[in-house]
């Protein structure tokens, strides 16, 4: 669906017609309001996998790629993607790309009171850094939620595209926003976005 080459770059005909997905807000807690500093995020389901596509509107792209300068994963810039493939709370994954093209995957069942280790699949991310965003490409196929069985997988899914942003203006040093109103972080389930026609895994 895409050229077969990731880069980044969001520029193939295909993403202009995926699923958009914007208006990343704060925390309820953190007051729930929109960020003034926006992304996108754009989905494309295929046969055997999936493509996730984030924009990450930025003010000073001088300023990100001296904050992100080897950064570990959990400290920079990066977009963190809640996904459950059942449709169910009880498991989910986590996808995360950092900025410095970083990333890392964690599975979680039970609510998020298991997590197996090692659990790790065969995905990748690809950043590209413009003059006033950066994106990220993301290829999950479904091989990748192996930790779900058949039986459990749905055309259904609950998502939660997250991000978090490097703001020293801030308190914390940094701003978490949501694609969803979530009450106090990103595993607030019951939140989280219903995404209809999801392919699922076949049998074999």
């Amino acid at each position: 669906i895409l050229s077969g080459v990731l880069d980044g770059k969001l520029d193939e005909a295909a993403w202009e017609s995926a699923k958009t997905i914007t208006d990343y807000r704060k925390s309820k807690k953190a007051g729930g309001e929109i960020v003034e500093v926006q992304t996108i995020c754009k989905i494309l389901p295929c046969k055997d996998r999936v493509y996730f596509g984030f924009k990450c509107i930025e003010e000073d792209m001088a300023n990100v790629m001296v904050a992100n300068r080897e950064r570990r994963v959990w400290d920079g810039d990066r977009i963190e993607l809640f996904l459950s493939p059942s449709g169910s709370t009880y498991d989910y994954y986590q996808f995360i790309a950092q900025f410095g093209e970083r990333i890392f995957s964690m599975y979680f069942a039970e609510g998020g009171q298991i997590k197996p280790d090692p659990y790790a699949p065969e995905w990748e991310a690809k950043v590209h850094v413009d003059e006033d965003f950066w994106s990220v490409e993301m290829e999950i196929p479904l091989t990748a939620f192996y930790m779900t069985g058949n039986d459990n997988m749905s055309d259904t899914w609950l998502i939660n595209p997250t991000r978090c942003r490097i703001d020293p203006r801030c308190r914390r040093g940094y701003v978490l926003s949501s694609a969803c109103e979530i009450e106090t972080d990103f595993w607030d389930f019951p939140n989280y976005l219903e995404i209809k026609d999801m392919p699922m895994r076949p049998a074999q």
